[in-house]
């Protein structure tokens, strides 16, 4: 891409979770995705402009939501216009405030600091809804809709993994998700991470979608 492009945009605005995020992931035992080529890096590469990852390993859609809030609103500020990547993640998981912190994490798991089996039990076999937790996510991801469009950032989104369906008065669509992207059979790591070959095709994805949309 040519010199225009930093015309128009100062950087490239990532968001998400540990897929977006790329690297040191456990199932990619030999480290082989890494900074230069996790596809965040690719596509600042491609358009010539530096990139901000504010990607976060098992966080929520909370946590989506409330980086984006805070990041574009601080960029808008300082008058920066971002180009925007968002990826959503399972609606299943939860943030939860903890020690004066907000902390992301999947009460299902046991390193997490705040793991409690009892709490973890009690909310499984009597408070989980997941129809309520779709729901919720749908609201999370309009939400950050709204605001890009609000402040008018140019930005592309899609799902990590779980696809949701919303209809809102406003606003009816169906994202893709990169976990079901048609792509070579090397494309995943064994618990769904982007191997090198699919950081790439996602990267060429983004690419494509950035240029229809915005480079026309």
């Amino acid at each position: 891409m040519d010199n225009t492009t930093k015309l128009k945009y100062d950087l490239i605005y990532f968001v998400g979770d540990s897929v977006t995020f790329a690297m040191d992931q456990s199932d990619d035992v030999y480290r082989t995705v890494n900074e230069q080529n996790r596809f965040s890096t690719l596509i600042g590469n491609y358009y010539n402009l530096p990139i901000v990852n504010n990607a976060l390993p098992g966080c929520s859609n909370e946590y989506v939501l409330r980086t984006v809030y805070t990041d574009v609103r601080e960029f808008r500020r300082k008058g920066i216009n971002p180009l925007v990547f968002c990826s959503y993640t399972d609606p299943f998981r939860k943030e939860f405030f903890c020690e004066g912190i907000h902390k992301n994490v999947s009460i299902i798991d046991p390193e997490n600091p705040v793991f409690d089996p009892e709490f973890t039990k009690e909310y499984y076999t009597k408070h989980f809804n997941w129809d309520f937790l779709r729901h919720v996510s749908c609201i999370q991801v309009d939400a950050c809709k709204t605001l890009f469009k609000h402040l008018n950032i140019d930005f592309i989104d899609v799902f990590s993994n779980e696809i949701l369906e919303y209809d809102f008065i406003t606003s009816r669509e169906f994202l893709g998700s990169i976990n079901r992207f048609g792509g070579p059979n090397n494309m995943f790591n064994g618990c769904g991470h982007l191997t090198v070959n699919g950081n790439k095709v996602v990267a060429d994805w983004a690419i494509s979608k950035f240029n229809e949309l915005y480079f026309k």
